[in-house]
């Protein structure tokens, strides 16, 4: 599959009555990106992940792979074809350490398409905003699939880590894979999602969001809102980097389309 050259993040500007403070622009102005704990995500069913509870009779045949020093402890969980309360216990504390663990990860969303009305109007402050063109050169987002319900783990799988019995990565795979899944009704957004690394960013609990900073050179340009004022344009070219480029979103007949932004204000 081919790779977008560049990759756009839509963003609006909210603080009119100072401009330089808008949090957007200062994000901008200063080369910081926003990395978000998936609980910020806007869609509640975003990388949310249905975990399926072991069947007591399972539990029993993994038993049976663990050393017999742990063997006792894990029998603990089932008795007479049923979960103890210590076993209750044990899948309720699975659950929140994965949960915790997932929601330390950072993410950045992204889009492959600059022309979407919907994003304009959704993420751009219905037109008001502005549009970043990275270089995917380096931002190397992952491509967001879509379908028809959330993805599911199997909370058995989580019991083989913790007893050190997973040999491979593939829960690993299987974690990432649902992170970055979304329901069809958001195919157009056209989604591409760039987790950071942990020595890059991650969420620590309580907190949503993350500020990274990035170099200027990873971006090719900005594109301004169909509906952004002049004073905003000028704010924004004033304070950029010499080098950058900059575009203008415009509209045709029933369709958005990216300018150049020298040559429209010329026209």
């Amino acid at each position: 599959m081919s790779y977008p050259k560049f990759i756009y993040k839509y963003r609006p500007v909210e603080n009119y009555s100072d401009l330089k403070s808008d949090y957007y622009l200062d994000a901008l102005f200063n080369q910081y990106a926003i990395f978000s704990s998936r609980t910020n995500f806007n869609d509640l069913f975003d990388s949310k992940v249905d975990l399926i509870k072991p069947t007591p009779k399972e539990i029993k045949e993994l038993s049976k792979q663990i050393p017999k020093a742990k063997r006792h402890e894990l029998l603990k969980h089932v008795s007479k074809g049923s979960f103890t309360p210590s076993g209750h216990e044990f899948i309720a504390k699975l659950e929140v350490m994965f949960n915790e663990r997932i929601n330390s990860y950072a993410f950045m969303s992204l889009s492959s398409i600059p022309d979407s009305n919907l994003m304009w109007s959704h993420y751009g402050a219905s037109h008001r905003g502005f549009c970043i063109e990275y270089k995917t050169e380096h931002i190397k987002a992952r491509k967001v699939d879509y379908a028809d319900d959330i993805p599911s783990l199997e909370l058995l799988d989580l019991y083989k880590t913790f007893y050190e019995l997973s040999t491979d990565n593939s829960l690993g795979v299987k974690i990432l894979d649902a992170l970055h899944c979304k329901l069809d009704e958001w195919k157009y957004e056209s989604e591409y999602r760039f987790m950071a690394s942990n020595n890059l960013a991650s969420i620590s609990r309580g907190e949503r969001f993350k500020k990274v900073s990035y170099d200027a050179n990873f971006v090719n340009s900005i594109i301004f809102g169909y509906r952004m004022e002049d004073k905003v344009k000028q704010l924004i070219i004033e304070n950029m980097p010499a080098g950058t480029l900059f575009k203008q979103a415009t509209i045709g007949r029933n369709s958005m389309k990216i300018v150049d932004y020298n040559k429209f204000n010329l026209a």
